[in-house]
């Protein structure tokens, strides 16, 4: 069985990207369709999951999330964990994959660039001098040097990878209504310590084994706010296992699809809001002794308390961690 599973959701029959990715040697593609399409196979090689199917995949989640959601992917990770997966990316259906794309991925412990200290950290700084953030990055530190951060070579372990993008990397409204620069990053990599928050998303990630079970993306926050609620929460949850979340250089180009940059912002604002929040609550709860299923369960339990999800989150989460479990146990 392949070990290198691609995870992409998709309502195109056909797109560039995924033919791409569908081609790419020594990995397996599973694109998730939703009710808006795709409506028939649009690739040669991977595993299409139709959304008329997903239901009889045998995922008790399946039954129960909602449809036309980004969230959806979440079906895909099962999938990819049912069939054996060592190490899984996922993209999006407007990133083209580069040369480089996949190459060298390393989850091994070694010396590694690595940020320290406490608070945020914007990565982006380390790949250009541009001003630019990233999406989900809190307003009110956007022109904040965090004066606590330290650089320095350590040994450290890393679960997962964001893999940067160029062209029109992952950035919010406000940026692109504002300054919409196109961005080329500098090759490099960094790793955040603990205690260092800094988002990332779903569009260029690679992710070891011991990280599976925090790549659930959440249904009951807006779009906009799935992954990166995901990303923060998941940070959180590495530091409880000694492990890092890092940064990659640039692997894809996004050619972004069509979005209404209004209707981006208006998804972006419970983002906003409650990201400063979210971090206060990661800060401080206590997670010590409790294993990885019910350190996500605490999680977002107390996430539902501050107003962050909905009660409907807790019983989809529970669903998703079932299969997971008995699916990676196969």
């Amino acid at each position: 069985m392949n070990k290198k599973w691609i995870v992409i959701t998709s309502i195109q029959n056909h797109k560039k990207a995924l033919e791409q990715f569908d081609n790419k040697q020594d990995w397996k593609l599973i694109v998730v369709g939703d009710r808006k399409g795709p409506d028939t196979n649009p690739i040669n090689n991977g595993v299409f999951l139709h959304i008329d199917k997903q239901k009889n995949l045998g995922y008790a989640y399946a039954e129960e999330c909602p449809e036309n959601h980004y969230a959806r992917k979440n079906i895909g990770y099962l999938k990819a964990f049912q069939n054996n997966a060592e190490v899984i990316a996922e993209s999006d259906d407007d990133n083209l994959p580069m040369k480089n794309w996949g190459v060298d991925i390393d989850f091994s412990i070694r010396d590694l660039h690595k940020v320290s200290g406490f608070g945020f950290y914007n990565v982006y700084k380390i790949f250009t001098d541009k001003h630019i953030w990233p999406r989900g990055y809190p307003l009110d530190q956007i022109k904040v040097d965090n004066l606590s951060i330290s650089h320095q070579n350590s040994s450290t372990s890393v679960a997962v990878w964001q893999g940067l993008a160029d062209k029109d990397p992952d950035v919010d409204a406000i940026y692109r209504l504002t300054l919409g620069d196109e961005v080329c990053f500098n090759a490099g990599e960094v790793v955040l310590g603990e205690g260092v928050y800094c988002p990332f998303n779903s569009q260029n990630t690679f992710w070891s084994k011991s990280a599976f079970l925090f790549m659930y993306l959440p249904s009951t926050v807006a779009f906009r706010y799935t992954d990166i609620l995901r990303g923060y929460v998941c940070q959180r949850l590495l530091w409880k296992n000694n492990e890092n979340l890092g940064f990659l250089t640039p692997s894809v180009v996004q050619e972004r699809n069509f979005h209404d940059l209004q209707e981006d912002f208006i998804g972006e604002i419970s983002m906003y809001t409650t990201v400063n929040k979210v971090i206060d609550l990661l800060s401080s709860i206590d997670l010590k002794e409790l294993n990885d299923k019910d350190a996500m369960i605490k999680v977002y339990s107390e996430l539902h308390k501050i107003g962050v999800v909905e009660y409907d989150e807790m019983t989809l989460l529970k669903l998703w961690l079932t299969d997971a479990e008995k699916v990676l146990r196969r």
